[in-house]
């Protein structure tokens, strides 16, 4: 615990400038830790991180990782990502063939899953930030940080009933409920600052659902760490282990958020634009109408005319 502190205080100091200011800082703060991350699982399986293999990873994760305007050169070709995601594959499985087998196919699998699962997480981590706000990263983010500290008091202090001891033999029930609380209670004081186009009721349920996301996500963690034999999954950031799961629950921050958002923005498009003519029965409706560079959903009223139908 004391190691995770200090690696969240360090980190605060570093990135909250970084995430403050948004746009390229933070594209280029999720690149590099991207390829911090994918090392991290080449360093944890005891594999050469200088090295085609290596390469080939590091490449197909920033294609996974980067913003599209970074790609616009390759996107423009008709490519997808999908499709880099199959060069890289490809070029993966030649090297089974170069190799002579020191690359083999569980190893091409492994790096495929350590792409999308990195990739992936620095993406949404990048998007909650420059697609969504600040808020709504800092709350992906809070919510992990909460549980992970919230589980570690509250089982310290009461915990009797371990959660899974196969796993992760200091995790216990208690403090894992604890951590869940301490999430939804934070959620509840979050959302009156903040509004993310919810009803605080379904915030506090959604944070419910991160939390033990995240929780489920950092027994991943540990059966992954098990399985190699490590005890930490980082070596150049001890202790950071938990960041991973924030990235994946920054992912489904950010997919809560856009369809929020996204279903107010229909709700305002589906008003005709035509102007109201006198005489007309007016009935009123509150909308939402969804402003992307302050990343708030705010109410706002509007009147949609229902014509007389003449008899």
């Amino acid at each position: 615990m004391k190691q995770r502190v200090i690696t969240a205080v360090v980190a605060l100091i570093i990135f909250i400038p970084i995430l403050i200011v948004g746009g390229p800082w933070v594209d280029l703060a999720a690149a590099v830790l991207a390829l911090v991350g994918i090392s991290e699982i080449f360093i944890m399986r005891k594999k050469i991180i200088v090295s085609v293999e290596a390469l080939v990873a590091a490449l197909g994760t920033l294609a996974v990782v980067l913003p599209d305007q970074y790609l616009k050169w390759i996107l423009q070709t008709g490519l997808s990502r999908i499709d880099l995601l199959g060069i890289f594959m490809m070029v993966l499985l030649l090297l089974t063939v170069t190799s002579k087998n020191k690359t083999n196919f569980d190893n091409v699998s492994v790096t495929m899953l350590g792409i999308l699962y990195v990739g992936t997480g620095f993406h949404y981590f990048d998007m909650a930030r420059n697609q969504g706000s600040l808020a709504l990263l800092m709350f992906g983010m809070l919510i992990v940080w909460l549980t992970d500290s919230g589980a570690y008091i509250f089982g310290r202090a009461f915990g009797k009933h371990k959660l899974w001891p196969a796993i992760s033999p200091n995790k216990t029930w208690e403090g894992s409920i604890g951590g869940v609380v301490i999430a939804m209670i934070f959620a509840a004081i979050y959302g009156q600052f903040f509004d993310f186009g919810y009803s605080l009721p379904v915030l506090i349920l959604i944070a419910l659902f991160l939390s033990i996301w995240g929780q489920l996500g950092d027994l991943v963690e540990s059966a992954l760490k098990r399985y190699y034999g490590v005890k930490d999954s980082g070596k150049f950031c001890r202790g950071t282990a938990v960041f991973s799961i924030v990235l994946t629950v920054c992912c489904l921050s950010y997919q809560c958020y856009t369809g929020s958002a996204s279903f107010n923005v229909e709700l305002v498009s589906a008003i005709p634009e035509e102007g109201f003519h006198a005489g007309d029965n007016y009935l009123v409706h509150y909308y939402f109408r969804y402003h992307r560079n302050r990343a708030r959903v705010r109410p706002l009223l509007l009147c949609e005319a229902l014509r007389r139908v003449s008899a």
